[in-house]
């Protein structure tokens, strides 16, 4: 019977302990799953870049060196995805990655801007109609990683409530990298 009072003690630290760790399991898998679908939502969208770069290429001057911009940030991002394999980023990628991301949007904002100012490129329908498709990806990339963001945060929050910390600690668990 003197034993009653710490094996109790013991079973509900045991519960709470694989309590925690379940919930941190759970959110890991959650980010994870959004991070795969950014990364599928970011090979979708270069696609697109790549198909919109080759037909937007041929209305500029020969040397104009966006178009070969615009397809090495896409190569850029896809190499960050391949060496991740589909794994969240650390911190070099993040910021790497995070960096390709804004150089290319200013990049496409600039070609969208010379697709205003030159005749040719607006009457083209299959220009207008690849400018749509990276438009329409970069908009469900976006989506996609505001999912990621929210679910790394969920997760960094419970990483680092109370107790928690221990178990990540036992574990190896590690807070991610937002993109």
């Amino acid at each position: 019977m003197e034993y009653a009072v710490p094996l109790g003690i013991l079973v509900a630290v045991l519960a709470w302990g694989v309590g925690t760790w379940v919930r941190l399991q759970r959110l890991l898998r959650a980010a994870e799953e959004a991070w795969r679908s950014w990364g599928d939502g970011t090979r979708s969208r270069n696609e697109s870049l790549i198909d919109f770069t080759l037909r937007y290429s041929g209305f500029l001057p020969r040397g104009d060196v966006r178009p070969r911009r615009l397809r090495c940030l896409a190569d850029d991002s896809q190499r960050v995805l391949a060496l991740r394999g589909m794994l969240p980023p650390d911190t070099d990628d993040a910021s790497s990655l995070s960096r390709t991301e804004k150089d290319l949007r200013f990049i496409l904002l600039n070609a969208v801007e010379t697709m205003e100012k030159i005749p040719e490129m607006q009457n083209d329908a299959e220009l207008q109609e690849l400018i749509n498709d990276v438009s329409h990806a970069l908009f469900r990339q976006d989506e996609l990683a505001l999912t990621y963001n929210r679910c790394v945060g969920n997760f960094n929050t419970a990483l680092h409530a109370p107790g928690a910390q221990w178990i990540a600690a036992i574990t190896g668990i590690r807070s991610l990298k937002k993109i």
